[in-house]
């Protein structure tokens, strides 16, 4: 679903009349940036045509120019920097906690702690504290990095794999648009 009017709309209808009018005072990241997204999820960067395996049902995707500075490009890294943020933010209760360990009764002195898992020698201590156990070696933890469509579907509860017109066959790519290729409609079906 569309916005009913986004910034590449008013990119598209003013911006030449804006760059002409304030030529002298553009620098040209700002030229580079304002092309970014004009451009951005249109035929001018290319795409790929996806079909149903079910129905047949055809759909085009352009796409995104990525710049950093584009509202389409940078809504999903948005929502996982918020989500990232929530993720940090402790309950009450945990937070005294923890404040509550800094804070020493009057009288007292912090010692400080050069013990077996200090941090300038953490990783050799354990790695040897394993080797002494017979234990495996810590292997390091890898988990794929989401695709686009699965933040999708976290973000919206829709899936873009799933196909919209019948749900239930599955978008498979096709065919592969060049950039600058012209526009290409969906076939008309019956």
């Amino acid at each position: 679903m569309k916005a009913p009017l986004e910034l590449a709309d008013i990119l598209h209808r003013h911006g030449l009349a804006y760059r002409h009018l304030y030529a002298d005072s553009l620098d040209r990241e700002q030229y580079r940036v304002m092309r970014a997204i004009e451009q951005c999820r249109t035929a001018a960067l290319g795409g790929h045509v996806e079909e149903c395996d079910a129905c047949g049902h055809q759909r085009i995707a352009y796409n995104s120019c990525g710049n950093r500075h584009c509202p389409k490009c940078q809504s999903f890294a948005r929502a996982e920097w918020l989500d990232r943020r929530q993720a940090d933010l402790l309950h009450v209760h945990e937070f005294l906690r923890r404040f509550l360990l800094h804070v020493l009764a009057r009288g007292l002195q912090w010692i400080r702690h050069y013990g077996l898992l200090s941090n300038r020698l953490r990783v050799t201590r354990i790695a040897a504290c394993r080797h002494l156990l017979g234990a495996q070696p810590a292997q390091a933890r890898t988990t794929p990095r989401p695709d686009y469509r699965d933040r999708y579907a976290q973000l919206t509860g829709r899936s873009l794999r799933d196909c919209p017109v019948c749900r239930h066959g599955h978008m498979i790519c096709i065919a592969c648009l060049l950039p600058g290729a012209l526009p290409r409609a969906p076939p008309n079906h019956p």
